[in-house]
This record gives C-alpha cells, structure tokens and sequence, in this order.
C-alpha cells in the first residue's frame, strides 16, 4: 500500500536520480551487466540525453 502523499512515478523519479549521476551509473553497468561489451564503453565522453523532445512537425515525443 503506498502513502496517499507518494508520486505514483515515485521509483521511476529515483532512477533518474541514481542514473543521472555519472559515476553512480557508471558503478551500477560494470557492476549489474555481465556482458563483453561493458569494457568497451567509453564513460568520459557519456552524456545524458532527455526522454523528450520535439519533432520536425513540433509535436511533442518522448523515448
């Protein structure tokens, strides 16, 4: 049961807190994701990218 005052995107919200921060995302792919393709990632140069954004027609679309 969640509190009448809780977000309903309350983990959505601290997931985007946790993964907007370089470092904390970094830790969680080399430590979660156990795939060959991790050692060739190139964290200095990541940057995050917004989940919306407008289209050509000025539609509004997010990811």
């Amino acid at each position: 049961m969640t509190n009448s005052s809780t977000p309903d995107d309350f983990h959505d919200r601290g997931y985007k807190f946790l993964l907007s921060n370089l470092k904390l995302f970094r830790e969680m792919i080399e430590g979660f994701v156990q795939q060959p393709w991790v050692s060739e990632l190139n964290f200095k140069d990541a940057q995050r990218v917004d989940k919306s954004f407008v289209l050509e027609s000025f539609l509004e679309q997010e990811s």
